[in-house]
């Protein structure tokens, strides 16, 4: 009798589980039918109204949400050929390219957006990208931010940054003490 009750148990959470992953499946394709209804509508927007610097920003933001990489990346050439020294759009330019791992025009797009107001946040994607790419660079980014005195959070940022740079170019020890560094001003960093 109980392993009938044990069978049955079994069965009832295997059928449980496969519902779940039904929903959720449904679920998932819900919002991507919504996601690219969404695209359409600012599409037919910026049709109709082709000077709207937002429509075509929103649109841009929606086809890099659906994976768009290269309809939201034309996007935003339109837009920052129209306005070059926009910084925002550069910055939201960079955004787009890195979803679309084109690291390369990430960080141009940063570089250039810094070049026009030096944000730390610019600096700091920048800056990230550089780790990434094991260029020093990302250093020296990191410590123009940290002296802006922006706070702990900011700080955090560029400890780990710099731990990153140390971790991809093999350097464990200053790594540890970077990462180190990172948790001494924020232990609930995520990264």
């Amino acid at each position: 009798m109980q392993k009938i009750i044990a069978l049955i148990l079994i069965t009832y959470f295997f059928s449980a589980c496969n519902n779940s992953d039904t929903k959720r499946q449904q679920t998932v394709d819900s919002l991507n039918n919504s996601s690219a209804q969404y695209a359409k509508m600012f599409k037919e927007k910026v049709q109709t109204f082709p000077d709207s610097a937002g429509l075509r920003l929103q649109y841009a933001f929606a086809l890099d949400s659906l994976n768009e990489y290269k309809e939201a990346l034309q996007q935003m050439d339109l837009l920052t050929n129209k306005d070059s020294l926009n910084y925002g759009l550069w910055f939201a330019k960079g955004n787009i390219a890195e979803d679309a791992q084109d690291t390369l025009l990430a960080i141009i797009s940063y570089s250039k957006a810094a070049h026009i107001y030096e944000s730390p946040d610019a600096l700091l994607a920048l800056a990230n990208l550089y780790a990434e790419t094991k260029n020093n660079r990302a250093i020296t980014l990191c410590s123009r931010v940290k002296a802006l005195g922006l706070g702990r959070d900011y700080d955090a940022n560029c400890a780990f940054i710099i731990g990153v740079y140390y971790a991809r170019t093999h350097d464990v020890n200053n790594a540890l003490k970077y990462f180190d560094e990172c948790i001494a001003y924020s232990y609930t960093y995520m990264e």
